[in-house]
């Protein structure tokens, strides 16, 4: 509500401003920022990636992140639990455990990955923060995304791998087909990684667009930075929406 000029990452989100009277022609659809790292990062081999992580990615893998959810963290703890029955039960499949932020209740959740971990060392692993050029390069390589972060929303349908998305943290946020959503129970959370894996839906992930991939969006908005006369936005108002 203090900015005078909006840069937001699809049109949807435009209205969403609109209906909070912002004015129209000061909301600009760029698409998201974080994709043009995707583009101009030069990712990590396979062999490098396995170097620096210490990991093998011969198997299936999967990239979990679990952060705090506004109602609070009890449902993800639940969920967490329960992927980690899942786990016991796919015995195949191989966890790469991003830490959560620093939000209410992320010790519980960093407790709960390093308890998984420090029993299952010989197919999970856990990363404070991998960094920008270590956490694509993982999303480049793993078979898919796991957890509740925008990530698996915002990144993932970039590289055309599938997201099983818990809860209800991202409610509301642009959805692709890559996209599954589950809620925090075991036979949920079964069935939407057992899809994940199906070749039906491996084989519709070929066609996955990024609907927040518009190309260059801080391009986009330095150049219309310089080309507005800023001196007309000191005052603000408040733009009505009649019904």
């Amino acid at each position: 509500k203090l900015a005078h000029l909006h840069f937001v990452s699809h049109s949807n989100y435009k209205k969403r401003l609109v209906q909070l009277g912002e004015v129209s022609r000061n909301i600009t659809v760029v698409g998201a920022m974080g994709l043009e790292n995707i583009k101009n990062l030069k990712l990590l081999s396979k062999k490098e990636l396995e170097k620096e992580l210490k990991f093998s990615f011969r198997k299936k893998i999967l990239m979990a992140t679990f952060h705090s959810e506004t109602s609070g963290v009890s449902q993800v703890v639940t969920a967490m639990k329960n992927l980690f029955k899942v786990l016991n039960d796919l015995s195949e499949i191989n966890v790469i455990f991003t830490s959560p932020n620093s939000d209410i209740g992320s010790n519980e959740i960093k407790k709960l990955i390093r308890g998984y971990v420090s029993q299952n060392l010989h197919r999970a692993v856990e990363f404070n923060s991998l960094g920008q050029l270590k956490y694509l390069s993982v999303l480049k390589y793993a078979d898919g995304v796991i957890g509740n972060s925008s990530s698996g929303i915002i990144e993932a349908p970039s590289f055309k791998k599938g997201t099983i998305n818990i809860g209800s943290r991202q409610n509301g946020r642009i959805q692709t087909n890559s996209i599954i959503n589950s809620t925090h129970h075991y036979e949920s959370i079964f069935k939407s990684i057992k899809k994940l894996y199906s070749k039906s839906f491996q084989k519709t992930l070929i066609q996955t667009k990024n609907p927040l991939d518009l190309n260059l969006p801080s391009k986009k908005c330095i150049e219309i930075i310089k080309n507005k006369n800023l001196s007309v936005l000191n005052n603000k108002y408040f733009n009505d929406v009649l019904f």
